[in-house]
């Protein structure tokens, strides 16, 4: 990785997904993201969280409702140890993406997990 953390390396990767979910290019987002997550190996939980919210929008993204649930799961899951306004954003923006899925049973579970975050981050 040429002298590079994995984090510097997984946070430029972030970087990456982030634009190609803005571009449309949702699987490559989703692979890059994917690969990021893997390299960190929660080694830092928030950007690790950050990763696995862009991968919800890609999974969105590419109408693949089941992996988007089972990322919110995860998200839902690592973001519980992380203080971040920046990441309550990215919560936010996934509840907000994902909320014309809700007719997937699956979706419609995994929101609530994570609807349940953003109520207890508000009131700390």
């Amino acid at each position: 990785m040429g002298g590079q953390s994995s984090i510097d390396v997984a946070d430029m990767m972030h970087g990456v997904g982030i634009a190609l979910n803005g571009l449309g290019a949702y699987a490559e987002a989703h692979s890059t993201l994917d690969e990021a997550v893997i390299l960190l190996g929660g080694s830092s939980p928030y950007l690790q969280s950050r990763c696995i919210a862009q991968q919800v929008l890609a999974a969105l993204g590419m109408s693949q409702p089941a992996l988007a649930a089972n990322h919110m799961l995860d998200l839902a899951r690592v973001a519980p140890l992380v203080d971040s306004r920046r990441l309550d954003d990215y919560l936010r923006d996934v509840l907000a993406r994902s909320a014309k899925w809700t007719t997937a049973p699956e979706i419609r579970e995994a929101r609530e997990h994570l609807k349940a975050l953003v109520l207890s981050t508000a009131q700390r």
